[in-house]
């Protein structure tokens, strides 16, 4: 009896052992200054816009003589009957529980003068599963729609935008084998006020104390066993103050595998909890790339840099009917390669961010569609310079079935000259639709380079989205 009581009594003093040393959290937020991703010719302070939900943080909103003008328009939404999305390609007839809406938004920003300073097409993609429901129930709402895309000019035009990063850092509660990594906590709460309040240089030392204690902790790390001193729930604690203060200090790389290495190690929750770290993480390097000299050219952001063109051999996908390709090709796009003779067989060297020694000179940057096929006039965007060839004035256009079978993109500047398409193509510009998906979109023009192969040229153009969809 009295042996029982002992390894009942020795039970209780390890169980409260290990429950004494909870990992506790207390809540901070950091502040961090936007360095805005756009120089504008004049200092903007004002704003006006057509919604309430459109805004640029950090400027003050006005109801006139602003020194920015923000327009939005929503168009309705298209169902689609068969999609694809980035490298997958599904049909409604393998998947006919998931069922696409694509929503397009027309942005125009305009200086005091009237003068375009930024236009873009978005088009958001969505999938619900309930096929009862008309397509304007699910169209995005004002105030989602224009939520994003305020936070992206915001990113992208305030040089004033200083958004708030909340999040965690974690401690050990009553314990006295912990001080070390007890002392890391108190001395990152300590470089969090004084980051807050400008004092970065001394932040910056506190921080770079604070996470060389954090990754000796982990050299001992054993998940596997409760009564190590870094058992799972403590290195839990641990890799979580990692990643957001190696994010904080802009050691991007670092967090990133620190954020690769726990998924790994602590498995599927855990990499549920950490969804709010990534983010920061993400938006975070987002600003460090407004600061870097490297990435000068807006470009650089809305390109991305995995994109690849679409290889000989590789998936091509076209939907069924004029209806479908049209409200698929919606949107802005941005030239990126030209590749003649045919599609590349491979493309392990080719860099997107390069992308200007894949085009020949005069191959414009943009090519905006909106869902109504109108012209779009941008003559004088600020755009339009020797670093960007940009936002020439768009034509009209349509999608046409053309003689061969095969949709054609045309262009044209007097709608009058859409009434004969079949007897006025010889005189249109115009392009073979050969591939569309949500991200990309590859033409085969036969008036591209007439003193080549004219079935060869093919023209790669990725989809613009907002930067702050990482």
């Amino acid at each position: 009896m009295k042996s029982k009581i002992l390894l009942l009594l020795v039970f209780l003093i390890g169980y409260n052992t290990i429950e004494s040393q909870r990992v506790r959290s207390e809540i901070i937020q950091v502040k961090k200054r936007n360095s805005a991703f756009i120089p504008l010719p004049l200092e903007a302070k004002t704003f006006s816009s057509n919604n309430v939900y459109l805004q640029i943080h950090g400027l003050e909103r006005v109801n006139s003589d602003a020194d920015l003008r923000i327009v939005g328009k929503m168009f309705p939404a298209y169902r689609h009957s068969e999609w694809a999305i980035g490298s997958n390609v599904y049909l409604t007839r393998t998947r006919s529980e998931d069922i696409l809406f694509s929503q397009p938004v027309e942005l125009t920003i305009t200086d005091r003068d009237g003068q375009i300073l930024y236009y873009r097409v978005f088009n958001y993609f969505k999938f619900t599963r309930d096929s009862e429901t008309s397509p304007n129930v699910y169209m995005e709402s004002d105030m989602f729609a224009y939520n994003g895309i305020s936070e992206h000019l915001s990113y992208m035009f305030s040089p004033l935008y200083e958004p708030e990063f909340r999040t965690r850092l974690h401690y050990i509660h009553r314990s006295d084998d912990h001080d070390d990594l007890n002392h890391a906590y108190n001395i990152a709460m300590e470089a969090v006020e004084k980051y807050n309040d400008g004092n970065t240089e001394p932040a910056l030392k506190l921080f770079y104390e604070a996470i060389d204690i954090w990754q000796n902790a982990l050299k001992e790390a054993d998940l596997n066993n409760r009564r190590s001193r870094i058992n799972r729930n403590i290195a839990e604690g641990v890799y979580r103050n990692l990643m957001q203060v190696l994010s904080i200090t802009g050691r991007f790389e670092e967090a990133g595998q620190i954020i690769e290495e726990s998924k790994e190690a602590m498995g599927v929750m855990f990499n549920l909890r950490i969804a709010r770290h990534e983010y920061n993480k993400q938006r975070m390097e987002l600003m460090a790339k407004g600061k870097d000299e490297r990435f000068t050219n807006f470009f650089h952001f809305e390109l991305d840099p995995d994109q690849k063109p679409l290889l000989s051999g590789g998936h091509q996908f076209l939907p069924s009917g004029i209806p479908a390709i049209s409200n698929y090709i919606v949107g802005s796009w941005r030239y990126y390669a030209v590749t003649p003779d045919g599609l590349p067989h491979s493309a392990e060297d080719f860099d997107a961010l390069n992308h200007t020694a894949n085009l020949p000179d005069e191959t414009v940057e943009l090519l905006h569609l909106l869902p109504d096929g109108s012209k779009i006039n941008q003559e004088g965007s600020w755009e339009r310079s020797e670093r960007y060839r940009l936002d020439d004035p768009m034509p009209f256009w349509r999608v046409f079935n053309g003689p061969d079978g095969h949709p054609y993109l045309i262009f044209a500047y007097e709608q009058e000259e859409f009434d004969d398409i079949a007897g006025n193509m010889r005189h249109l510009d115009l392009h073979r639709i050969f591939h569309v998906c949500d991200e990309r979109l590859v033409l085969m023009s036969p008036n591209f380079n007439p003193n080549s192969d004219v079935s060869g040229n093919f023209i790669h153009l990725q989809r613009v989205g907002l930067v702050t969809d990482l």
